[in-house]
This record gives C-alpha cells, structure tokens and sequence, in this order.
C-alpha cells in the first residue's frame, strides 16, 4: 500500500473480475481526504483517518494486519447508509466490522471500516409469541441473551467470545457457538443463518430495504415491483435456476454436516427451500450487503441445567459416542478438551483449582455433556439417564464422570465451563513459543470426527506441528491453535505444506474415501492396466434419486455421457469402485434415457470392481498362508451383479470367505443420518451385518465395498472398520503377501494413503474407473492428478511405455 501527496490520495487493491483467477492485480486511487471531508460532513458519529485508529483497526484476532483507509463509528443507522453511498461514489471498499473476534481475518481490509459496536447497540422489542427479538448490529450476544433470557428464550448460536463478540459479527461470519446443539434440537438450527428471520440491509450504493424468508410465493411480485430490490431478486432468481442442480449436488445438509458455514448459502435460494434472501446472506462477510437491523429467532432457554463431565484416554475416543449421545439423549451442550489445553492453562496458571475437579487427573481427554430443562428435577434426572447408561452399556467405571449442578441449583458448573471458554486465550501463545490459528475451525460431518481427528493428529505429526484440540463434537467442529512457524521462511513453507495437505484431508473426510479410489486405481495398474480418470466434476447423481429430482438426475447423466463418450464409443471398460454409483449405470441411466446409444455403451461396459477382474481374467495379489474374509454386500450391488464375483476374487487371493446373508445395513445413503431414524438404522443393521461384524475373529478381513456399509459397521461401535476389496489387495501387495497380525484395518491406517510412485505396464490394454459420487470423483482424480500426469493419452488403446 502506498501514499503520496500527504495522504491526499492512497493507492489500494483494486477488485478483479471474479473469472480472473489468482490475487488482486490491479491499483486504484482513493481520494482520501475528500473523502474524509465528505464523511465528516455527512456522518453524526465518529470519523477517524488518523494514524493511531488505523493501527489500531489493522488488526483482528487472526493472523493478518491490514491497514485501512479510515474508521467510522455511525451513531445512527442512516450514518451506515450515508457511509456506503458516500463510499460508492468515491470508490472506496467498505468493511463491516464488530467485536474484532474474527480469526480468518474477515474485519481487517484496505477499507473504510465501519465498526458497529459502540452506538448500534438498540435491542427494539421481543415478540415473544413468535419467539422473535429485533435488534443492531452493536448488540453483544451476551447482552441480547441477557434481555432475552427474561422471558426464558434465547438466541442459539453463542461462540466463546460472546461476552464481546456483536450479532452483527455473528451475522458476518454465520457463527455457532457451545449451544448451537441447543437450537439445533430445540430451536430453529445450529446456525446463525437458521436463526435469521428477516433483515434490514444496505447495499454498496446506498439502497435501503428488507429481505426476509419464504419468499419464493411472493417472488414474482416482488422482481415486478421493481426498484433495486426487485433487480437484485430478479439476478438472484436468475442465478440459483442457472446453478440449481449443481447447488443440490454440492451443498450437505445442515443434519449431515451442521456446522457448513464456509462460502456462500446458496441453497437457501433454491425454490424448495423457499428463498431465504436474509439467510443467504448470512455469512457473505459485507461482500453482498451491510446488516442494519436484523429479526432474530429464539429457542427455549431451558435455565435449570446440569453438566456431566466424562474422562477418556484421547480425544479421538471421546468422538466415538457423540452421535449417539445426541440422539438419545438430546443435550443442550456437546464440547470436548484434549489434555493439551489443560497443560497449557496449567503451566499459565489458569483455572488452575477448576482443573482438579475434573474426573481422573491427568486423563487424555474430556467429554463435557450439558443438560437443560425448565426444571432443576429435570435437568437431573436426564444427566442421571446418561450416567447409567455410560455405566450399564457401555461400561465405564464410575470414577471417569463427574455430575455438577448449574450456579443457579448451587453447584459450580460454570467453573468446569471456564476451561472451556479458555481454550482459545490458553493456546494462542502457551509458555516458550508462539501458537496460531489457521487451521482454526475445520468441520466433518459428527459421526467422523473420532477418525477426523486421528488422521489430523497423524498430519500434525508429519510436518512437526503441536498444538490442543478441542471444539464442538457434537456438531463435527474442531479448534486448534498450532505452533505454525511465521517468522521465516522455512516455517511459513511449512505452514503452507500443511494447510494444503489438511485442506485435502478435511475434503476427503466430507465426501467419500479417498483411499478407496487410490487402491481401485492401484490394483487395476498392478494387474498391468492403464487407468484413464474423468477431468472435473463427473456425478452419477445417485442422491437426486432418493429424493425424486429426477429431472436434475438426467441432466447429471448427460454430463456424464459427455465426458466417457470417447472412451466408450471406443470400447474402454468402466470399472465402479462405489457400488450405489456404479449401479445408476447398469440400471437408471437406460431407463432415463432409453433410446440414448451411448446411455446403452455405458451400461454395457460398466462393471462392479471385482466384476472386471472375473471378466478379463486378471489374477488378483494371492497369500503366501492363509486368511479368512467375511463379506457383505452392498444393497445396490446385489441388485445390479451379485457378490459372486467378489466371493470368487477373494478366494482366487487365498482367502476363506464367508458371504453375508441379510437385508440391508441399515445406512441406506443418507437416511440413517437423517433425524429420528438412528435407532431404525441401527435395527436394521443388527438384523445380520453388526452381530456377524461383532463375532468374527480379530484375524478375519472385514470386506464392504460400499460406503454406506462401511460408515455403518464404523459408528455401529463394532471396534471393526470394514475394508473395500481393493484396500485388502493393496494390502496383500504391500506386505508381500502375508496379511499382519490382528485386525488387518489397522495396518491400513485410516485414509491417508497416497499414491504410490508409478509402476512399469504390463499389458497393452486401457481401463476408465468411474469414480463413487461427484465429490468423490473428483476427490480421487485429485488424489492420482499427480501420479496420472503426463501420462494419460486419453482414449489411445495399444502398447503404452511411460
């Protein structure tokens, strides 16, 4: 950033188009002092361009500092509104900014930075009928909930900076926080978007309007109105029907993944959904518009509350039950502590006498479940529930929990709490070096963040980083602050290393396994085949099917059609390495689409992974001794093949299989995941495939290709993690032909395998792998980019040498 002529004029970032990749190139030229001039003139509150506030404003609590061109406090509401249409016609960027809690660096910029808090702090009235409150962007959370709670009704999402962090902030960002469990079981949603009933905004140009929810009926009536309001409707409308499929395809749900609050709500427009404008723009971080007033949804307070505290050896192992406990159980709060955070606070002196009342000093981990009720009896009486089912079923020895009663019933939760809440202050910078966010707030889906956290704790290890961890289980959110080197650079080329193999590892654990497509892909190569991998998002749509979107299905199908038209038209097998995917093309794709010939190629040349080995003859990696599998087949693949063909590769390697009889897992895709049908699941489940799981030898290979089946022998809590049959022959390879002591899926690790180097072919023959799901296709094709490069000649057959 320059300036020049005495801070007349600043020189800062121009915005790029957004089709341009890569960072901000081009320079604009501010005006500054006009600018400040015209502020002043306009503008009630405070306007700052002196040196000391712009330091002052530089920096958040994240690990970047930029300057900004001034600072404006509004006393006022049409403060905020002169700001953005004085800005706008000088051309200056402008950023919201509240308590300055943000850890990504979302309220520094070389901005006008408009901070809300000190004046914008009017709470208008509750309607507690409607369990609605209308409030500014000023207002502390701590506060809002304080004046709430009077009529015992709460704003859900609460992060542990409530005591400074403002709603406007929690707008910005779409936070969470402890509770979001809390109004996400007995309120609106764990989000702060779900918790959004309408707002007031402003946009860049000064224009001032309310958008709100469920307005897709009134749609039509609004774009004809007209005015700017009916302009930015009308491009939004125009947006979500150019992008409707794709938007459905990419975006979880909120009960398989609550804590998605990265990016854009893009499918809060989709029409289904009922056009949610305010909630869409819940985490655009001033990008889109400025939040004047917002009309906030409440959830029950349910004051009388009990906190039960719950000792494990690591922190991976207090994830294993979270899903379960929130579904039996219903508690308000859900977090977990590794015993870093605890050495950390200690060696600060921090909480130290609250420390000594955790159960079992010097465990590994912490389990903090929280219980609320509208009575203490209540409240008691559900920790009581839990406690003796942690004892009876799954026997834990009473000394690892503890049960503590809220300040108000006399007890001393709070101070458990304030371990907590410390997590961040305790970590940041611990005695003898420097700690930092970055890889703040990753989130999975809660039923794996126990193999989540393992294989980030095996990253961490990797590239010499340290670091506690701690964070929402409930909701699949993880914190840690990491002892990231930014001083040199050796340790910001760490830094980077790390971030892009964490950011591969938290795609992976969101879709399907990665290291399912790197074994398919090495076994095919071993057998002396060549591996072709579809280029970009390439999906079955096997999800738009379970909820009849078959309209969007097809449009999937003929996108896949355009990408393997070349590979089938010339004969190139395609092999499947997710059975429920692969299944659309034996079986949907000609149903869809019957007079297509390319619909008919495709189904023709598709196979069930161990189908291709039987078809063309390949001999799998066999056993120099002996070894037992037991086998189970996924749902989809009986339907469209059979698992003879896997029953007969597995006995070709040396194994004594047994193949499973039985309906079906119990997972179903998403149904098990979805609320109030766990328990149906887990029925369905022990019908045949987790008693069978439960008693097999240590010795034998659990065998499941399918993803769903594999995620529910997982969290069914068998102590078994099935594999795919092409991990059990990357397995046999790797170890030259013996399978290890034990459990076989512990010598194969947990998903982190990559590539290994490329082999010398054998055969002169070519092999496309159609990928599990979208996600997964592209997760596995970024996986083997590396290893496939250079080397792909896509659609030669004939003799290949690298």
């Amino acid at each position: 950033m320059a300036t020049t002529r005495a801070a007349r004029t600043q020189e800062v970032p121009a915005k790029t188009d957004p089709s341009i990749p890569g960072a901000l190139r081009g320079r604009q030229t501010i005006a500054v002092r006009e600018l400040s001039r015209a502020l002043r003139k306009a503008v009630k509150g405070e306007v700052r361009f002196d040196a000391g506030s712009k330091a002052m404003y530089a920096n958040d609590a994240s690990n970047f500092r930029q300057v900004p061109i001034g600072v404006v406090i509004p006393r006022t509401l049409d403060d905020v509104v002169a700001v953005h249409r004085i800005c706008e016609r000088y051309g200056a960027p402008v950023l919201n900014r509240g308590g300055g809690t943000s850890l990504s660096g979302e309220t520094v910029n070389h901005a006008v930075v408009i901070d809300h808090s000190k004046y914008l702090t009017r709470i208008a009235g509750i309607d507690v009928d409607e369990r609605r409150v209308t409030c500014e962007p000023g207002v502390i959370n701590e506060e809002l909930n304080r004046y709430t709670g009077r009529w015992n009704l709460v704003f859900g999402p609460d992060p542990s900076s409530h005591s400074r962090c403002v709603i406007g902030g929690n707008i910005g960002n779409n936070s969470c926080g402890i509770h979001s469990v809390q109004s996400q079981l007995y309120g609106p949603g764990p989000r702060t978007s779900d918790n959004v009933h309408a707002m007031e905004v402003v946009t860049y140009g000064g224009d001032r309007f309310w958008v709100g929810v469920n307005e897709e009926e009134h749609l039509d009536d609004i774009i004809a109105a007209g005015g700017r309001k009916g302009e930015i409707y009308a491009a939004l409308r125009d947006l979500r029907e150019r992008y409707a499929d794709a938007i459905r395809a990419g975006f979880p749900s909120v009960a398989e993944m609550p804590r998605r609050v990265s990016g854009f709500n893009l499918d809060e427009l989709l029409p289904e959904n009922g056009f949610n404008v305010a909630r869409a723009l819940v985490g655009t971080e001033s990008t889109c518009a400025t939040a004047l007033r917002s009309v906030l949804l409440l959830t029950p307070a349910l004051f009388k509350r009990t906190l039960v505290v719950v000792e494990y050896d690591e922190l991976a192992d207090a994830a294993e039950n979270c899903s379960e406990i929130v579904e039996r159980f219903r508690p308000i709060g859900l977090e977990a502590l590794d015993h870093r955070l605890i050495e950390d606070q200690q060696m600060q002196n921090k909480n130290v006498p609250d420390i000594e009342e955790l159960p079992r000093q010097g465990g590994g981990a912490w389990l903090l479940v929280q219980f609320g009720a509208d009575t203490a009896e209540e409240s008691l009486v559900q920790a009581e529930r839990f406690t003796d089912w942690l004892t009876r079923e799954k026997r834990y020895a009473p000394d690892r929990m503890v049960t503590v009663k809220s300040a108000q019933e006399g007890g001393w939760s709070g101070d458990l709490w304030a371990i907590r809440e410390a997590g961040l202050g305790s970590t940041a910078f611990p005695p003898g070096e420097d700690h930092w966010p970055g890889w703040e707030d990753s989130a999975v889906p809660p039923p794996r963040v126990g193999e989540y956290t393992r294989a980030l704790r095996r990253l961490m290890d990797r590239h010499g980083i340290e670091g506690a961890m701690y964070g929402h289980f409930a909701q699949g959110c993880i914190h840690s602050r990491m002892s990231f080197d930014l001083r040199s650079t050796r340790g910001i080329a760490r830094y980077r290393a790390f971030m892009q193999d964490a950011a591969d590892l938290v795609a992976s654990n969101n879709h399907f396994h990665t290291d399912v497509g790197v074994a398919c892909v090495e076994a095919i190569e071993a057998a002396g085949w060549r591996v072709i991998m579809p280029e970009g998002h390439v999906c079955c749509g096997r999800p738009l099917y379970d909820y009849g979107f078959l309209s969007a299905a097809e449009r999937y199908l003929h996108r896949v059609l355009d990408v393997l038209r070349p590979h089938i038209r010339a004969g190139t097998p395609v092999v499947g390495m997710e059975p429920s995917c692969l299944a659309v093309f034996k079986d949907e794709l000609t149903q869809l689409l019957p007079h297509d010939d390319d619909a008919a190629r495709l189904a023709a040349a598709s196979h069930h992974f161990a189908e291709f080995f039987q078809a063309y003859g390949i001999t799998p990696p066999k056993l120099s001794g002996e070894g037992k599998a037991l086998l189970w087949g996924h749902c989809h693949h009986r339907a469209t093949g059979g698992m003879d063909p896997e029953k007969k590769l597995l006995e070709q390697m040396g194994l004594d299989t047994e193949s499973l009889k039985g309906g079906c897992c119990g997972l179903a895709g998403s149904w098990g995941f979805e609320s109030g049908k766990y328990d149906i699941s887990m029925d369905c489940g022990e019908q045949a495939l987790l008693p069978a799981v439960r008693e097999a030898e240590d010795t034998t290979s659990i065998v499941a290709n399918g993803f769903s089946c594999r995620t529910q022998i997982e969290h069914a809590k068998t102590g078994r993690r099935a594999l795919h049959v092409a991990q059990l022959m990357q397995l046999v390879r790797d170890q030259n032909g013996r399978l290890p002591p034990g459990r076989p899926e512990r010598i194969h690790g947990d998903g982190e395998r990559k590539p290994a180097p490329p082999m010398t072919y054998r055969a002169a023959r070519v092999s496309a792998v159609a990928a599990a799901c979208g996600a997964a296709a592209f997760a596995a094709d970024h996986a083997l980019r590396r290893r496939s490069a250079g080397r792909a000649r896509r659609g030669r057959r004939g003799p290949y040498r690298r």
